[in-house]
């Protein structure tokens, strides 16, 4: 470009290391096993003007990324904070995840966090810093490092959030944590919990693969997708809080912010594939579909199905159809507004088949069992209205599990 003020796309290319390289990896090393490209600018490489692509082609640059202390990298992402710098969250062999930021004019790079779980109050992974105690959550690798550009949320209009989990390495608990971080002020947005199976490896996860999709409320919510133990995926939402609604509530407690809007089961999206030989679920993002903008055709992904032999393997692709009420409901949940979750619940049922490839949450069973655990957590029902409003809540409990068929049973047993 003219004045060269402005970097254009950049392709980073991770090479992957070998068993040599392990061993090396706490040697001093300027520069890792990672190469930028970048100044792409796409519109000129593609015209079918010649002059234009030669000219477009001479400002590419081909460099390493040079990283403070050299650790080779085991995984990155990155995104522009402005029109020249690439923030990269760079996770070491180690599990260390540290921000760096680098100057695509300049072709140098500042480290700005040393260890993000530690800055988020999760722990360290500096074996220094720990002084012989044990790390509370370690980076989940099967999650990778994931930039969350589908949504908004009320804090500005067009935000970008790091997408990870961590999984809890003590005895007693064992939980992944899916966590939304802010790009820019590196802070912690959000979380999603996700029980784990019981066993003696604590770092044992069901999450395998988590993937950001496009919430049905982009400008007040974010979602995200994830693998459960290879056998199923869920789809969750959070609530990007407002600044004065952030006063009181911790991120990691406030449970209502996020909840699970529905399972989807790829088995029986997928003919041929039966679950014992299943190897891997991975999940990705689709092509972009700049002809469709359908609310109905939001939260979609794709998933690759690895069987154990590799003779099966099979691509599908998910998509949201009818479940914008699923995001709705948890957003009223989420603002304690439990009439108007009843209504629109009442309002689909009748618009919702069987679907055998989709289960979810959002029953009236399930409204009613959350409007119970927020009258509880006012501090109990001493008051004439809490003991009005929580018998409600326990007679709709018993009406749906007598009257509400499976749906509503097999709701309040999750």
């Amino acid at each position: 470009n003219g004045d060269n003020s402005t970097v254009y796309d950049s392709l980073i290319i991770l090479c992957p290391m070998t068993e040599s390289d392990g061993h090396r990896r706490n040697a001093t090393v300027k520069n890792n096993n990672v190469i930028i490209i970048s100044n792409i600018d796409g519109e000129h490489l593609n015209s079918p003007h010649m002059n234009q692509v030669r000219q477009a082609a001479s400002h590419m640059s081909i460099d390493p990324l040079s990283l403070d202390g050299g650790d080779y990298v085991k995984c990155l992402s990155g995104v522009f904070v402005d029109r020249h710098t690439i923030r990269f969250f760079i996770a070491n062999q180690d599990g260390m995840i540290s921000v760096y930021d680098y100057d695509g004019l300049v072709k140098t790079s500042s480290l700005i966090l040393e260890d993000l779980l530690e800055h988020l109050g999760m722990g360290t992974r500096n074996a220094s810093q720990r002084n012989g105690m044990e790390k509370e959550w370690e980076w989940n690798e099967n999650s990778g490092l994931n930039i969350d550009c589908h949504g908004g949320g009320p804090r500005r209009a067009v935000p970008n959030y790091l997408l990870l989990a961590a999984n809890m390495n003590g005895r007693e608990e064992k939980t992944t944590r899916i966590c939304w971080v802010d790009s820019l002020t590196l802070a912690l947005v959000g979380c999603h919990s996700v029980p784990n199976d019981c066993g003696e490896d604590a770092k044992t996860t069901n999450l395998t693969s988590l993937q950001p999709v496009e919430s049905f409320m982009p400008d007040k919510c974010v979602s995200a997708a994830y693998v459960v133990s290879n056998a199923k995926i869920q789809v969750v939402q959070l609530v990007i809080s407002s600044e004065e609604e952030d006063c009181g509530h911790h991120r990691f407690n406030n449970y209502a912010n996020s909840m699970l809007l529905f399972t989807v089961n790829p088995y029986n999206a997928m003919q041929g594939v039966r679950g014992g030989d299943v190897r891997r679920i991975q999940l990705c993002s689709p092509p972009v579909d700049s002809n469709n903008d359908s609310k109905e055709t939001k939260c979609r992904f794709r998933f690759l199905i690895q069987t154990k032999n590799d003779e099966n393997n099979s691509c599908g692709e998910f998509s949201s159809e009818n479940q914008s009420n699923d995001g709705m409901v948890h957003y009223l949940l989420a603002k304690h507004q439990f009439e108007e979750a009843y209504g629109l619940i009442n309002q689909a049922a009748g618009e919702k088949g069987k679907n055998n490839i989709i289960s979810s949450l959002n029953t009236k069973s399930f409204v009613a069992f959350c409007q119970f655990r927020h009258i509880l957590s006012k501090g109990g029902v001493s008051s004439e209205e809490n003991v009005r409003a929580a018998k409600e809540c326990l007679r709709r409990l018993a009406s749906g599990s007598v009257t509400g068929g499976d749906s509503e049973v097999d709701s309040m047993i999750d």
